[in-house]
């Protein structure tokens, strides 16, 4: 009935990255297995971690925790339409060996584009070599935000 999912002790920066040790779990999560199957996601590839940074806000907020599905890790070339008003998906990602947690668009080959919620930060262009230096962990398909008062 429920799947437990790892909670890595790894903090995904919302900005311009942050640098873990390691994937150390340091706890586990319960998640209905019919809604994982519902989203699409497999509970051997799902893993938690946590955000810091405002860069993402106000979709995820610092502290926040977020379900990243490993197994969907492909961001398509695609050239959005004007009229297409849809926000591009969140990833996981690591750039540069730094991790983050970004939207990504790739609107043709040789350009990634990562972009932030907030609008005090503005989107980043990847060519050449910069796109090399991405590794996408995989999607958000969930988050969670805590109350803090």
């Amino acid at each position: 009935m429920f799947a437990a999912i790892p909670l890595h002790d790894a903090a995904l920066a919302a900005g311009n990255g942050h640098e873990n040790g390691g994937e150390l779990v340091v706890a586990h999560l319960a998640f209905r297995r019919d809604w994982l199957q519902r989203v699409g996601v497999s509970p051997a590839q799902a893993v938690l971690a946590r955000v810091e940074g405002d860069s993402m806000a106000p979709t995820i907020h610092p502290k926040d925790l977020v379900l990243i599905d490993r197994a969907r890790r492909d961001v398509p070339t695609h050239k959005r339409s004007p009229k297409d008003t849809r926000p591009s998906p969140i990833f996981a990602l690591l750039d540069d060996g730094k991790a983050r947690v970004k939207r990504i668009e790739r609107p043709e080959p040789g350009l990634v584009i990562l972009q932030s919620d907030n609008p005090a930060y503005g989107p980043e262009f990847k060519t050449g070599a910069d796109i090399d230096r991405l590794n996408i962990i995989g999607k958000v398909v969930w988050w969670g935000h805590t109350v803090r008062e």
